[in-house]
């Protein structure tokens, strides 16, 4: 039997990007993902509770990341759920649960010039598959 390690989370950065590099120059950006549940008790009265995700994005998306999300942003992010372990400063072991972000869609008031909404999916842009197979032509899609 297989598992599934992935996580979606829709929310609001609490924060701008944090952006630094690693020792051998891959770029990381670290931020802080808002998501908020609300309810009404049984007394009518109406409830909230925020759950703060850690998030960090490599490469090529952490720069677009960096450079074009700022705090109160709603994003998409898609990734893995990670733990980390560490040591904290008063010599207690800790363990840091991250999300380990593949995919990030920016949601929201972020709009381009010409009022197109900002996404970036994956690390790289793919590149279009060329065909192996010769009756498959250029031709547009008939439907």
């Amino acid at each position: 039997m297989s598992s599934v390690n992935r996580i979606i989370i829709v929310g609001n950065l609490g924060a701008t990007p944090e952006l630094r590099y690693t020792q051998n120059g891959q770029a990381v950006a670290s931020m802080s993902v808002a998501t908020t549940d609300s309810w009404s008790g049984k007394d009518g009265v109406r409830n909230e509770r925020t759950t703060w995700h850690r998030c960090n994005v490599w490469g090529k998306l952490a720069e677009t990341c960096a450079q074009h999300l700022t705090k109160g942003r709603t994003v998409y992010v898609e990734g893995s759920y990670e733990s980390r372990e560490y040591t904290d400063k008063q010599g207690a072991n800790r363990v840091a649960y991250e999300v380990k972000v593949d995919k990030v869609t920016f949601i929201g008031s972020g709009k381009r010039d010409d009022g197109a909404q900002q996404a970036w999916a994956g690390d790289v842009p793919a590149k279009p598959q060329q065909s192996s197979d010769p009756d498959f032509g250029d031709d547009p899609i008939p439907f």
